[in-house]
């Protein structure tokens, strides 16, 4: 099952990183990384999480097609910054008003596209070179560069 899920999980791991590697997102703990952190549970969402906003978030999430004064502005009980950890990547990912304008936007400029399957996405090729061109994520979720910035899952074999 870990590997069906694969492709999906490490792209939206790999987003939530790239957006802390980019400063669009940055910890409050001073570790530097979308690991699970002790006390995290499996697949589900944290209650308490240590992001926030990183100073070049309003850039970043531009060039993806939010409107972070709009997200943030907007009426909602749902928080800003919510994050869960994918229980077979063990990584935090982007959830809550910020992870779901960022999954209308992608919608939106058709860089992704849902499958029949409700919850399956595809990415698109313009998709994929627009996530490579603004995140630096390729179309797997891997990071193919020599060193690996250090918040992201590991390279793909």
């Amino acid at each position: 099952m870990r590997e069906a899920r694969s492709c999906y999980a490490r792209r939206r791991v790999a987003v939530t990183a790239a957006l802390l590697d980019r400063g669009a997102l940055a910890t409050e703990d001073g570790i530097p990384n979308t690991r699970r952190r002790p006390g995290d549970g499996l697949s589900v969402q944290l209650s308490d999480h240590p992001y926030q906003l990183g100073p070049h978030a309003r850039p970043v999430f531009a060039a993806l097609g939010v409107d972070l004064h709009a997200v943030q502005s907007g009426p909602s009980r749902r928080p800003l910054l919510r994050f869960c950890v994918d229980w077979s990547e063990q990584r935090h990912h982007l959830s809550g008003r910020l992870g779901a304008a960022l999954l209308t936007a992608l919608l939106d400029t058709g860089w992704l596209v849902r499958k029949p399957q409700r919850r399956a996405l595809k990415l698109t090729e313009p998709g994929a070179n627009g996530l490579q061109e603004v995140l630096g994520v390729t179309p797997d979720g891997c990071d193919r560069s020599a060193t690996a910035p250090p918040s992201r899952p590991a390279p793909c074999p």
